[in-house]
């Protein structure tokens, strides 16, 4: 058997996932953004609203990306090349945050 990948996914969840991850790269634009304004950070994470929203923001659509994506991949057999690359870059993303609260710096 044969798998043909595709561009277009062809399940409501695939199009979900691309759709998270387009908000992650949004949210990390918009932190960029502020950044490049003067906006900086504080001693504690949550100090500065206008940077710790959009990365709350961006880190929970990279959650919902993989989670989406991965349902959609394993649970309809979905077969859209970037919805794979949507779940694997939420992944690392989520795999970062998560090793970040653990081990932090």
């Amino acid at each position: 058997m044969l798998i043909h990948p595709t561009i277009v996914p062809r399940t409501e969840l695939g199009r979900w996932s691309l759709g998270l991850i387009g908000a992650f790269a949004g949210g990390l634009s918009f932190f960029a953004v502020a950044v490049w304004a003067g906006e900086r950070g504080g001693d504690g994470f949550f100090d500065n609203m206008w940077l710790t929203g959009p990365m709350l923001l961006a880190y929970a659509a990279a959650v919902g990306a993989t989670v989406t994506g991965l349902m959609a991949v394993i649970g309809r057999k979905e077969r859209a090349v970037p919805v794979y690359l949507a779940a694997l870059v939420g992944g690392l993303v989520t795999l970062f945050g998560i090793l970040e609260v653990a081990f932090p710096h």
